[in-house]
């Protein structure tokens, strides 16, 4: 699992991210490997002012355990591919470039190298998860990018991309440690719990960065992997960036170098 959260403002934008990456084989040992992963990335361009955000089998192996496929890397290849093109919908724009690393999967399997399936049989058959904030060309934006598995060794690209409204928070983490913060206020994590202003639409940028970084603060506790076994694969570096129309792309916290 990965923490992933995502706010709207009228200021603009914030995106947060762990820094942890874990390995297993058999999806019930697990392994941190890092604490310190750059999970973030900004996307700029002719009209496009974004950030994304990635979570999922982000680096799939061969049968021997090696690499075969970094979809980090892949999505910087898609970035630098769509450079110089110009859907005219946002929606358009991040379908492609699901296309690209959907791609990049299929000519993966095509070389016969990968193990198969490549998530949890608990999960929703998602591979990976691609998150994405900011504005194109000019609009407020964001969506959820899926790559989802089928039958045999093949994925499909699916899409929401639902109105940026000002207020909104979308968090990819552990639901129960959500309705512990925001429903029900619990009182041992009170250090990361912060007052709501009266209206959504009333949240601030720098109250939306303190929102996004404490939910994964919390997730990072201890006893949060107690409550829920999921957040142990939370902790490690926490990096976060704003996108403004005035600023575009900053680094709140940047990942380590």
């Amino acid at each position: 699992m990965t923490a992933i959260v995502r706010v709207c403002t009228r200021q603009g934008f914030v995106i947060a991210a762990d820094g942890r990456r874990r390995r297993t084989e058999d999806w019930k040992t697990f392994e941190t490997i890092s604490d310190s992963v750059q999970k973030i990335f900004d996307l700029q361009g002719s009209g496009r002012c974004l950030a994304y955000g990635l979570a999922g089998s982000v680096s799939v192996p061969d049968e021997n355990g090696k690499v075969e496929l970094d979809f980090a890397t892949e999505a910087q290849s898609a970035v630098e591919r769509l450079r110089n093109i110009e859907p005219a919908e946002f929606k358009s724009y991040v379908e492609r470039f699901g296309r690209l690393l959907n791609g990049a999967l299929r000519d993966m399997n095509a070389r016969g190298g990968s193990r198969w399936p490549l998530v949890s049989n608990r999960g929703d058959g998602t591979v990976l998860n691609a998150y994405f904030v900011g504005y194109y060309f000019g609009v407020p934006s964001w969506a959820h990018l899926r790559l989802v598995q089928l039958e045999g060794k093949s994925t499909s690209v699916q899409l929401d991309s639902p109105l940026a409204r000002p207020g909104r928070i979308e968090l990819m983490g552990s639901h129960p440690m959500s309705d512990l913060l925001y429903e029900h206020k619990d009182r041992r994590f009170a250090q990361y719990i912060r007052p709501k202003p009266d209206r959504a639409e009333d949240l601030t940028l720098q109250e939306a960065i303190i929102v996004a970084e404490n939910y994964i603060r919390a997730c990072s506790e201890p006893l949060a992997a107690q409550i829920d076994p999921e957040c142990a694969a939370i902790g490690g570096h926490v990096h976060s960036a704003t996108i403004t129309p005035r600023h575009g792309f900053r680094w709140v916290t940047g990942p380590v170098k």
